[in-house]
């Protein structure tokens, strides 16, 4: 979840803003921030799961 809000607010909302607005790539240009925002949140949950953090959640 820390994750995802993370990457959300962090990463994906701006890209999406200097993509569409800044450089002025319009809905297209925004549209082009969810591949980055996919390959990073699928790198971090890769990684969080081969550290085995998961095995020590309690339920």
């Amino acid at each position: 979840m820390f994750t995802e809000i993370f990457l959300n607010w962090g990463i994906f909302i701006p890209l999406a803003y200097v993509f569409g607005v800044v450089l002025d790539g319009g809905m297209v240009g925004a549209w082009l921030s969810l591949p980055v925002y996919l390959i990073l949140y699928a790198s971090i949950m890769v990684w969080r799961f081969k550290r085995g953090a998961w095995k020590r959640v309690r339920v």
